[in-house]
C-alpha cells in the first residue's frame, strides 16, 4: 500500500497537488527508528499478546507504582520523576544532568519524587549515575 492508499485507508485528507500523498506523512516514509511502547502486563500471559504495528516495538513490564504514572488527555504516561529515572538508562551523565536542569527551569523538578521512583526500580547499572545527579540537584536546592 502506498502513501496515497494509506491516506484513504486512514481516512486522512490528501494534500493538494501532491499526487495523493499526504505531506504530513512524508517525514515518516522510510523511517528507520521504530516507536517503542510499553504495555503493562506479564510477557508470558498469552491473553496479552498482540502483533505490533509496523514500525513499532512492544515492551512488556510489570505494573508501575501509581506515583510513577501520570495522565495527559486520558492517556497514561510515566511521571516526570519516573521518566528521569528511565532516561538514566540511555543517557550520558551530562545529558541526564541537562534533563534535570530543564525540569528545574520549568519548575517541575521534584527531587523527592525522583528519589522515590528510583527506589522502586529494580537494580539498574545506571543507578550510580542517577544518584550522583540527584545529589547534585539536592545540593542546589539547599543553597
Amino acid at each position: 500500500m502506498g502513501v496515497a492508499d494509506a491516506s484513504r485507508h486512514a481516512g486522512m485528507p490528501r494534500s493538494p497537488g501532491d499526487g495523493g500523498e499526504i505531506s504530513k506523512l512524508r517525514p515518516y516514509v522510510g523511517m528507520t527508528n521504530p516507536i517503542h511502547i510499553t504495555i503493562q502486563g506479564d510477557a508470558d500471559d498469552p491473553r496479552s499478546h498482540m502483533a505490533a504495528p509496523p514500525g513499532t516495538i512492544i515492551h512488556r513490564s510489570p505494573p508501575l507504582h501509581p506515583d510513577d504514572l501520570d495522565e495527559i488527555d486520558g492517556i497514561p504516561i510515566t511521571s516526570l520523576a519516573r521518566t528521569l529515572v528511565d532516561l538514566a538508562e540511555i543517557s550520558e551523565e551530562e545529558e541526564l544532568r541537562s534533563y534535570f536542569a530543564q525540569a528545574r527551569a520549568q519548575g517541575r523538578l521534584d527531587i523527592d519524587a525522583v528519589r522515590a521512583s528510583s527506589d522502586r526500580v529494580e537494580w539498574r547499572p545506571s543507578l550510580p549515575i542517577l544518584y550522583r545527579v540527584i545529589a547534585e540537584f539536592e545540593d542546589r536546592e539547599r543553597k
